[in-house]
C-alpha cells in the first residue's frame, strides 16, 4: 500500500508489516517529523526485503525506529539517517540481525540521548566497517551492545569522548571476533558499567590506542583486551585519520574551531583565503583548544608538520572534514 502521510501519530505504523516474508519492496515514507514509536518493528523479520525506504526525517522521537528492520536478513543497504538531535532509544535495534548488511549509514548526530544507538547493528555479521561516531558528549547506554557479534568488523570507529557515562560502551564490541584495532580517548571512566564486557570475545591480538593522559585503564573484557599492544594517540599516527572537531561561536559572533585531545604540532596556514591572522596550535597540546577564524564559507587548508589534513568550512551549522576521500560532519558549539 502507499503511505503518503507526512503528519504521523504515536505508534501509527508499529509492526505494520512484521514477518511479511514475501515483502521485497518497502513503501515510500515521506514524513520529516516523527512521533514516538511510529515506525517501531514496522518491517521486522521481512526476510526478503532487500532495500530499505528513504527516511528523510530530521526530527525524531522516542523509539521512532526501534527494531524497524530487525531480522531483515537479505537487506544489503541502509537509508541515510540525517537527524543530528536524537531521542531516547530512537535507533535501538534498528538493524539488529541484518546479516547481509555490509555498510552502515553515516551517523552525524552529536546530541545523543539515553539508549539512542543500543543494539543498533547487533548481529550484523557481514558488516566490515563501522560508522564514525563523532560525538564528544555521551549519554547513558548510548552505544550499549551497538556492534555486538559483528563478526566481520576489524576496526572500531574512533571514540573521542573524554568522559564516559553509565553503561555507554557496555558490551559495545562483545563478540566481534575479528576486531583488531580500537581508539578510545576517554580519561574519565568512573561511570557505572561504562566499559562492562565491552571487548569480550574480540581478536586475541590487536592494537589499543588511548589518550596520553589516561593511565588507569583496566585490562581484560572490561578494559584493554589481554595481549593487545598499547599505544598513545598522536596526530602523527597513520592509524588515526579521524578526529573530533566542533565549530565554536564566540560572544561577538566570531567563528572558531575546537580540537580535542591530541598531540598537535604547529599548523602552517598555507595560502589562507581572507584570513587576517596566522592559524596555529602550540606544540604538544593535549587539551581542548579553540582556534578562532575570521571567515565563513571559505575554503582553506591546514597542514600539520609532517601530516596533511584539509578542512573546509561549509556553513555556520557544520564542518566538512575531508581525508582520504571521506567526508565527516560535526556539530556547532554555542
Amino acid at each position: 500500500p502507499e503511505l503518503p502521510a507526512t503528519t504521523l501519530a504515536e505508534s501509527c505504523y508499529r509492526g505494520m508489516f512484521i514477518s511479511c516474508y514475501a515483502l521485497s519492496e518497502a513503501p515510500v515514507l515521506p514524513a520529516t517529523k516523527l512521533k514516538r514509536i511510529c515506525y517501531a518493528e514496522m518491517f521486522s523479520f521481512c526476510k526478503n526485503l532487500i532495500k530499505a525506504p528513504t527516511l528523510p526525517a530530521t526530527a525524531i522521537d522516542e523509539l521512532s525506529y526501534w527494531c524497524m528492520f530487525r531480522g531483515c536478513s537479505k537487506m544489503e543497504q541502509t537509508p541515510e539517517l540525517p537527524a543530528t538531535t536524537l531521542a531516547y532509544g530512537c535507533y535501538s535495534a534498528m538493524f539488529e540481525n541484518c546479516t547481509s548488511l555490509v555498510q552502515a549509514p553515516m551517523l552525524p548526530a552529536t546530541d545523543l540521548h539515553m539508549r539512542c544507538y543500543d543494539n543498533m547493528f547487533k548481529g550484523c555479521s557481514k558488516m566490515e566497517k563501522a560508522p564514525e561516531l563523532p560525538s564528544t558528549t555521551l549519554a547513558e547506554g548510548c552505544y550499549d551492545l551497538m556492534f555486538k557479534d559483528c563478526t566481520s568488523l576489524t576496526k572500531a570507529p574512533v571514540l573521542p569522548a573524554t568522559t564516559l557515562k553509565n553503561e555507554c560502551y557496555e558490551s559495545m564490541f562483545a563478540g566481534c571476533s575479528k576486531l583488531k584495532e580500537i581508539t578510545m580517548l576517554a580519561t574519565d571512566i568512573t561511570a557505572n558499567n561504562c566499559l562492562s564486557n565491552w571487548v569480550e570475545g574480540v581478536s586475541t591480538t590487536g592494537t589499543f590506542i588511548k589518550s596520553p593522559q589516561m593511565t588507569s585503564l583496566p585490562t581484560g573484557a572490561s578494559g584493554i583486551p589481554l595481549q593487545w599492544n598499547l599505544k598513545d594517540y598522536t596526530l602523527n599516527d597513520e592509524t588515526t585519520l579521524s578526529f573530533p572537531i566542533t565549530l565554536v561561536e564566540g560572544d561577538n559572533g566570531e567563528l572558531g574551531i575546537r580540537l580535542y585531545n591530541y598531540l598537535i604540532e604547529k599548523y602552517d596556514s598555507s595560502q589562507p583565503h581572507e584570513l587576517e591572522e596566522e592559524i596555529y596550535a602550540p606544540h604538544y597540546d593535549y587539551v581542548s583548544k579553540v582556534i578562532w577564524i575570521r571567515t565563513i564559507n571559505q575554503t582553506w587548508g591546514l597542514s600539520p608538520t609532517g601530516y596533511g589534513i584539509g578542512l573546509s568550512f561549509t556553513s555556520q551549522t557544520g564542518v566538512s572534514l575531508s581525508e582520504t576521500g571521506e567526508c565527516h560532519f560535526w556539530s556547532r558549539e554555542k
